[in-house]
């Protein structure tokens, strides 16, 4: 194959060539900047169309995790001991099947509301001669899938000793010194199980329902 050279004054390398590079090399990104910048102010502009922003759900921690799936039924099984401060292990027996779906889920959220179980709350500690524990073992499922299980605790015969807890969030109170958040939940409690509050309590002194306030 028979290639073609090119003529030799288009190869060699001149001081008059070399000069004439560095003067492109410096003036053609001026020349070519000034052109855009001319061509830019006789192009009119077309603003570009608004595109949407897409949002997306974000996920939200903790006590409130327990919400992701509200629940459509509650079984309750209850357990009653004379002597809570010794017996760990409360035999328990079927109380309650809640399938009243809106019931449910304003009893699960009503639960999730209540403030932390403070520390050194006025009479805590503080019992009469012979206390004894009304305790609620709460079962929520979602389509007959147990999503959340939680226990109510309701130390007759001390004071400020009636706590919620469900299952990976801390212990919650419902006897706090706001007697209507007090009131509001006991009665959502007595109408969600249909009972009385001498029924939810195992009290029938009513001297001490209403000291306790129990609507």
């Amino acid at each position: 194959m028979v290639t073609k050279k090119l003529p030799e004054w288009a190869t060699t390398v001149t001081p008059l060539s070399k000069v004439l590079a560095m003067v492109l090399f410096i003036l053609l990104p001026f020349i070519g900047f000034y052109l855009g910048f001319q061509a830019g102010l006789h192009h009119s502009s077309t603003p570009l169309p608004a595109t949407k922003l897409i949002a997306f759900p974000t996920a939200t921690s903790s006590p409130t995790s327990v919400i992701s799936e509200m629940p459509d039924e509650l079984k309750v099984s209850r357990a009653i001991s004379q002597n809570p401060f010794q017996e760990h292990n409360y035999p328990l027996s079927s109380f309650k099947t809640i399938n009243n779906q809106a019931i449910v889920q304003k009893l699960y959220r009503a639960i999730l509301a209540l403030p932390p179980y403070p520390t050194g709350v006025a009479g805590e500690g503080h019992c009469v001669a012979h206390p004894f524990l009304v305790r609620y073992d709460l079962s929520f499922f979602k389509n007959g899938k147990l999503v959340q299980h939680g226990t109510i605790n309701l130390l007759v015969g001390c004071g400020a000793a009636e706590t919620v807890s469900l299952d990976g969030t801390y212990r919650r109170e419902f006897y706090s010194l706001d007697k209507d958040t007090y009131r509001s939940f006991v009665s959502l409690l007595e109408s969600s199980f249909g009972v009385t509050g001498s029924q939810l309590y195992n009290v029938t002194d009513p001297n001490w329902l209403r000291m306790r306030q129990v609507p």
